[in-house]
């Protein structure tokens, strides 16, 4: 086992994050606590979820006769997609039908929405229903607004149609495509705009005597028992936070460091000229003692 303050790290052809140089694998909390590799395979992609509810919004004029809402694309269970269209006709007395076709312009669901002074009724949900394999239907929930309100679908007069629609949830299979440390140490992983993953948590090390660690490598400190270490998590019980996408640099000014060392030198070298001028000085003394 060894410890490091160098945070350069990179994935390794298996897919285990290791350090750069030496290629030694980094030690990670896994969820029941101990330590453990960190794997990207574990979290390269997250499966297909399929979509359970469709919201429409925006007014829909009292004068329009009927009024489509296209493109709107669901996923199912294994990860395909399709797009649904939704129509609605007016029938008068703030009521509009409701039918919900598939690409094939085949109906799959069906309904009302009544508008009451501009805002819908109770009961203003379209059941969708998509045939998927083995028998197995999927059930989408269309949903055209809260009674009384206007956060879903509302009826204003006198206002232009803009309906839209917003798929709650679903998506197809998902790839990482971005991951980054955060202050505690947990690997953060993102897949989209709105799925994201938490990974594992880098574990680390701190050492009550450290006159008995030894540097091996230059970035790698060995010689330290398990008794004579201390593990723990990140921003826990003194343990500092992890600065992701950045590396530790020495705490020390070189422009100072330069300029005290170049003073340290003409110091000497005034030195050695003195103790120079001093010696010549003793000699000749002792010469015109000795020539009297």
């Amino acid at each position: 086992v060894y410890y490091t303050r160098a945070g350069q790290f990179r994935f390794n052809d298996q897919g285990l994050l290791v350090d750069s140089v030496s290629g030694h694998r980094v030690m990670a909390f896994n969820s029941t606590g101990a330590l453990q590799p960190i794997d990207f395979d574990d979290y390269r992609t997250i499966p297909p979820v399929a979509t359970t509810s469709v919201r429409i919004t925006g007014n829909i004029a009292t004068t329009s006769t009927t009024t489509d809402v296209n493109n709107i694309t669901i996923f199912d269970a294994q990860g395909g997609s399709q797009q649904l269209a939704v129509r609605f006709t007016n029938n008068g007395n703030g009521v509009f039908q409701v039918n919900v076709t598939n690409a094939a312009g085949t109906s799959v669901g069906t309904g009302q929405v009544t508008f009451t002074n501009g805002t819908p009724s109770a009961g203003n949900t379209v059941t969708v229903t998509l045939p998927g394999p083995n028998g197995n239907n999927q059930v989408i929930t269309l949903n055209l607004g809260t009674a009384g309100t206007t956060d879903g679908m509302y009826s204003l007069q006198g206002s232009p149609t803009n309906l839209s629609s917003r798929v709650a949830d679903g998506h197809g299979l998902l790839g990482a495509v971005e991951m980054n440390f955060d202050d505690k140490g947990v690997l953060q992983f993102i897949y989209s705009a709105s799925e994201r993953r938490s990974g594992p948590q880098l574990a680390l090390a701190r050492f009550p005597n450290e006159s008995s660690l030894r540097l091996d490598g230059g970035r790698l400190i060995s010689g330290v028992t398990v008794t004579e270490r201390e593990i723990g998590r990140p921003t826990n019980g003194g343990f500092g936070r992890i600065a992701g996408g950045s590396l530790e640099m020495s705490n020390v000014d070189l422009t100072q460091e330069f300029a005290d060392m170049i003073i340290i030198q003409r110091g000497y070298q005034a030195s050695s000229r003195v103790m120079s001028v001093s010696n010549e000085m003793l000699e000749q003394l002792y010469n015109s003692t000795r020539g009297g």
